[in-house]
């Protein structure tokens, strides 16, 4: 499966096209597709791997568990509604007299669908929170298309064995084994930068195959539980 959607217009270089025809809404924006939807990335990771290991000293046992995944993306409905509304990470470094020349090079949409770049340097300046409410948070399908890489330390348990000795002396041997453990789940992770949802592995629709976008998920939960296993 695949994300499908508006993606931004770019020159043979891969620079952002911004309009530059005043009589556009888009004037002084980046260009974004309309109509056909293209493919802007693919659900399902290029490679994922996990990775487990215990270490025994004595009565002490150390296990950790290490689960990675990278080269899928998720669509961010959540960024759709922030975008538009001036509340989403990605707009919080913004001019203070609202005015912005976005990065790219200069061109426009002909009246029959196809485009005219120029390649020369954008210079046109435009209101930064306009071009978010308007243009990018509603329409700009690739702007809220992450990177959903992760890695993340899926489990850690600290356990403890009491001795034989102990056992047969203070418990008069009732008790043929005792262990004491200490587990985390989720203790940590790491996410792609561009990413700013609470967790790549969220899915909007719940545990099924309709996957690969989220709106006001939770993230995955922390918990830390201790635990005693005993064996008569």
């Amino acid at each position: 499966p695949s994300i499908r959607g508006n993606a931004w217009i770019r020159d043979e270089n891969g620079n952002k096209v911004v309009g530059d025809d005043p009589a556009s809404p888009d004037y002084g924006r980046w260009l974004y597709s309309r109509g056909d939807a293209q493919v802007l990335g693919k659900v399902d990771p290029d490679w994922q791997m996990g990775v487990r290991n215990s270490i025994k000293y004595k009565n002490f046992s150390l296990s950790a568990f290490l689960d990675m995944r990278f080269g899928g993306v998720v669509k961010s409905g959540s960024e759709n509604y922030l975008l538009g509304y001036g509340m989403s990470a990605l707009t919080e470094d913004r001019p203070e007299d609202n005015l912005i020349v976005f990065d790219g090079v200069k061109g426009h949409m002909n009246t029959d669908g196809s485009y005219t770049i120029t390649n020369q340097p954008n210079d046109i300046e435009t209101y930064y929170d306009q071009a978010y409410i308007n243009s990018y948070g509603w329409g700009a399908t690739e702007m809220v298309t992450l990177k959903n890489d992760f890695i993340k330390l899926r489990d850690v348990t600290l356990s403890y064995s009491l001795p034989k000795g102990f056992l047969e002396n203070k418990l008069g041997g009732v008790v043929s084994k005792a262990d004491i453990a200490l587990s985390g789940k989720n203790l940590w992770h790491w996410f792609d930068p561009g990413f700013t949802g609470p967790d790549p592995e969220v899915n909007q629709f719940g545990n099924n195959n309709y996957y690969g976008w989220y709106t006001w998920s939770y993230p995955t939960s922390r918990t830390i539980s201790v635990s005693l296993n005993v064996t008569f």
